[in-house]
């Protein structure tokens, strides 16, 4: 088993917003090397744990580098035709609150009439 005087310091870095954000974590573990970490969707991180026993800390961190999976985004804001014509239509839209990720739009249309 683990001993319990057993200490994990996690920290992790997300990498992709161009500034660092650190972000450090503590655990007395007594069974497993388990830890729960709050990521955003999508987001690129750094992970790093060290174990400390006593006054010991490990002298360099076990490092693994990870992207979190995406959710999906929520929909596009303030969908609207700017421009309607005989041969075509123009839309506008905002994009959504929430992108969860690098975004692509796929546009459906069809006809609603017969001839």
């Amino acid at each position: 088993g683990h001993d319990p005087t057993l200490k994990y310091v996690t920290r992790y870095d997300r990498l992709d917003l161009g500034v660092p954000v650190e972000i450090e974590h503590i655990a007395v573990l007594t069974s497993s090397g388990h830890v729960s970490l709050s990521v955003v969707p999508g987001g690129l991180y750094r992970v790093k744990v060290w174990i400390i026993s006593g006054r010991n800390i490990s002298s360099a961190p076990n490092e693994t580098t990870y992207r979190a999976k995406s959710s999906a985004p929520t929909k596009p804001r303030n969908l609207k035709f700017t421009r309607v014509c005989k041969d075509g239509v123009e839309l506008n839209w905002m994009p959504p609150r929430e992108p969860n990720g690098e975004l692509h739009y796929i546009i459906q249309y069809g006809s609603n009439t017969t001839n």
